[in-house]
């Protein structure tokens, strides 16, 4: 029986090689699939890390790989050295943020928020009164800034190793971007058809905003976009369903804790 199998077996594992040699020959499809890991990687962590548990993954794991195919693709449409620099600004900005909502919510318990440097310089000032416990949550989170950091230090090899960026096939091109549009599709189905309760992810992802919820719910894109738009323009946030920011107390030797609301003006309460 195993002889019959055998030459089955070649052909799949041959198949399966070659697919393998195509694959490596295309430098900057891998360039997409890894920042599609990536983003996967990194919403997976964040989640985990703040809050313990493997519920609520799906949405979030939805649209970081979407956000990740997207990426991808704005990395393979322009010359090699250009290529590059579109790379690492995103990997950058998006690590970094990442590393702000992990050490923000270690030290206060909740989500940070655009509005603490966009809306004034309450909010800011607020947050210098802590280096003390930013430094203590980023020395007793070191391990995890490195597991963060890995897909930095894999694509710097990738980098050395492969250090032309070229662009992706037109043909190509157009079959990923129309699997982001069926992803998108996905998404959005989904998460409408998710009504489980009063925050459910189709509430928060259309009529409601809840910093913490969304966060957990609908992931760190989503959640971070949003919070970026409502910070530039408070008009757009719900109106039914507005929660302010609201920075904890936190008790300290020097005391030096001062409680922060940020409302839009036209919700601000005297």
């Amino acid at each position: 029986m195993s002889h019959q199998h055998t030459p089955a077996h070649l052909i799949n594992s041959a198949q399966f090689h070659r697919w393998l040699h195509r694959l490596h020959r295309q430098k900057a499809l891998l360039r997409v699939l890894f920042f599609v890991i990536t983003f996967a990687y990194w919403e997976l962590m964040l989640h985990l890390i703040l809050f313990k548990d493997w519920h609520g993954l799906l949405y979030p794991l939805l649209m970081a790989v979407f956000m990740g195919a997207v990426a991808g693709l704005i990395t393979t449409g322009c010359r090699p050295k250009m290529n590059m620099i579109l790379s690492w600004v995103i990997l950058s900005v998006r690590f970094l943020l990442l590393m702000v909502y992990l050490i923000f919510w270690q030290v206060f318990k909740t989500a940070f928020s655009f509005s603490l440097i966009i809306g004034g310089s309450e909010g800011a000032n607020a947050l210098t009164q802590f280096n003390d416990l930013v430094f203590s949550a980023i020395h007793k989170n070191i391990w995890a800034i490195i597991l963060f950091a890995i897909p930095l230090i894999i694509f710097l090899i990738f980098c050395i190793r492969n250090p032309k960026f070229r662009y992706l096939r037109p043909a190509m091109t157009m079959k990923w971007a129309t699997a982001i549009i069926l992803l998108m599709l996905l998404f959005t189905v989904s998460v409408n058809k998710a009504n489980d309760d009063s925050y459910s992810p189709q509430s928060l992802y259309s009529n409601q905003w809840v910093k913490d919820l969304s966060l957990r719910k609908l992931g760190f894109d989503l959640t971070a976009f949003s919070d970026f738009k409502y910070a530039l323009f408070p008009s757009l946030v719900p109106q039914s369903d507005f929660v302010a920011y609201t920075m904890p107390e936190i008790s300290t030797p020097s005391d030096k804790m001062v409680n922060v609301v940020i409302l839009s003006p036209a919700r601000q309460k005297h």
